[in-house]
């Protein structure tokens, strides 16, 4: 199982924060392959240790279906700090599936 630890290493001149922080293209396919396989628990277990920044990157690099399933697994353990990260575009559409959520409640 990939996991969101320390990046491997990369030619060319990329500083250490660059190495050590964000969101493997591993992770990505990971979450991916979880939400198309239904399977919450796993893609929750891939999200759940990753910074609120990276959760954002990781929702901005999801289509909108995916970033919906993802949001129906996360949105108990939402960080609001998340939403700081987030392109605008993406932000309104993550705020109307958290909210969706809620009034479902």
């Amino acid at each position: 199982m990939a996991d969101a630890g320390p990046r491997r290493e990369r030619g060319g001149g990329e500083s250490d924060a660059e190495l050590l922080y964000g969101v493997p293209p591993e992770t990505i396919r990971a979450v991916r392959e979880a939400l198309e396989a239904e399977d919450a628990a796993a893609a929750g277990a891939l999200v759940e240790p990753l910074h609120p920044a990276d959760v954002a990157y990781l929702l901005e690099q999801l289509n909108g279906e995916e970033r919906q399933r993802l949001i129906a697994v996360i949105r108990p353990a939402f960080d609001p700090e998340t939403l700081s990260h987030l392109d605008e575009t993406v932000r309104e559409e993550v705020l109307n599936l958290l909210g969706e959520g809620q009034s479902a409640q």
